[in-house]
């Protein structure tokens, strides 16, 4: 790998000489493959290596084509980098995970950390996953529906936004934008587009995002700022500049010593890094912040109106649990719990999508949404189910015709291995398949 001199140099601030050649080494071998389970979904892996500091988290020995396995599109797990699950520490040593708490992914596609938190969380709890970037939108609410959760809400807007937001996330998670020097081992071309001016650019639009991050977050509200980049300017330097100017306090973390999770301490400022020589996982640096001060400006939280155009109730488990609202002209369901933050959220920001999409009427016929099926509150007694083999499961992924093996017409629901995929409308010698049109895979297994 031709690694830039000045990439060289600069690495010189965090590693030893002997420590740099390991380094090197390191990202010229294989990169690991991990895992990350939906607890919900599925059950732990004990033939597979575990990834010690996140319960769910796992190792393959090899990478698969996770694009012909059903199951991953059923969203039993999520491909992942194992040194990103570095944020459950954090979670569980310093926020109660069993309050109702109300949590920030800012920067959040494709949405890894977002499917993390939403396994951390109580069901009484609402994330907000933003992404700014419109064409990365359809990838985050993709994986946000596989995982089968409700009680999130993805928003599209700039980071700015949420300065207005005064105190209102206990959590706030920020994976900021960085030069990728991380990913050097990742992708290829990772290397050759590093500059020290991009680092430069990259710490000054991190420091953007987290002075608008920092208003909406509540006294003792935690702030997890992470990037996938090893230098001091966008990690430490950056942190250390944000905390001259706000009152927050940077707060360690207790790590096991076999994991090497390489640690720093620098000018008050607590970070955590991943280094491929050290750990099975790519670069990754994490530092939590907690806020001390409060601005007292708690805002009004009007009550939503609820409105339902479809009986939805015998379609979920628990509904007395949720509120049906109108939305898009679909119908969709949001934790009642939630429901006023949810109001807010829809008066003051572009919300793309939140809790799960039910479907919709089309004269007297009702035509169920994919992330029906993919919901961990669906009733499956209320529809007939087809069962197919891994062959037709991607013949229906694919969107092609497949031939029920349950003789009753309507609407039936698709499922592998007792997983749910989707939907068809059986009408006899034939079937319509109801998986969505942006979701199907385009390419043919080999």
């Amino acid at each position: 790998m031709n690694l830039p001199e000045a990439f060289k140099e600069q690495i010189k601030d965090i590693l030893s000489e002997v420590e740099i050649s390991l380094f090197v080494d390191a990202l010229e071998s294989e990169k690991p493959t991990s895992i990350r389970i939906n607890p919900i979904k599925s059950k732990s892996l004990p033939d597979l290596k575990k990834i010690p500091w996140c319960e769910t988290g796992f190792y393959l020995p090899e990478r698969k084509k996770f694009t012909f396995d059903p199951l991953f599109h059923a969203g039993t797990y999520y491909v992942q980098e194992a040194g990103s699950m570095l944020i459950e520490q954090a979670l569980k040593q310093h926020a109660d995970l069993n309050e109702p708490l109300k949590v920030l992914d800012l920067c959040a596609s494709p949405g890894g950390k977002s499917t993390h938190l939403l396994s951390l969380i109580s069901d009484e709890s609402i994330l907000v996953s933003n992404e700014v970037i419109g064409t990365r939108i359809a990838a985050l609410e993709q994986n946000l529906i596989k995982w089968g959760t409700s009680n999130f809400i993805i928003t599209q807007n700039d980071p700015e936004a949420f300065s207005d937001f005064s105190e209102s996330f206990n959590v706030i998670v920020i994976d900021a934008p960085c030069s990728g020097e991380g990913m050097f081992r990742k992708h290829d071309h990772a290397s050759d587009e590093w500059s020290e001016g991009n680092v430069s650019l990259c710490a000054a639009r991190q420091q953007r995002i987290l002075e608008s991050a920092w208003p909406a977050l509540k006294e003792n509200g935690l702030l997890l700022y992470s990037t996938c980049t090893y230098n001091l300017n966008e990690n430490e330097k950056n942190i250390r500049q944000f905390l001259n100017e706000n009152e927050g306090e940077s707060t360690p973390l207790i790590l096991d010593e076999s994991w090497k999770i390489k640690s720093s301490f620098f000018e008050s400022v607590h970070g955590y890094r991943m280094m491929p020589h050290l750990t099975d996982s790519e670069g990754f640096f994490l530092t939590v912040i907690r806020k001390k001060e409060s601005q007292n400006n708690r805002r009004n939280k009007p009550t939503i109106k609820t409105k339902d155009h479809l009986d939805w109730k015998k379609f979920i488990t628990h509904s007395e649990n949720f509120s049906g609202i109108e939305f898009k002209n679909q119908q969709y369901i949001f934790p009642k719990s939630g429901i006023d933050f949810l109001d807010v959220c829809l008066k003051e920001l572009y919300v793309k999508y939140f809790g799960t999409e039910i479907g919709e009427l089309k004269g007297k016929d009702f035509i169920p949404a994919e992330a029906l099926a993919l919901s961990n509150h669906l009733n499956q007694e209320a529809f007939e189910i087809s069962e197919v083999n891994q062959e037709n499961a991607l013949r229906y992924l694919q969107r092609d015709s497949i031939v029920s093996t349950n003789p009753a017409t309507g609407i039936q629901l698709v499922t592998f291995e007792n997983y749910p995929l989707g939907f068809i409308k059986n009408i006899g010698n034939r079937s319509n398949n109801l998986f969505p049109k942006n979701w199907r895979i385009l390419s043919k297994q080999v």
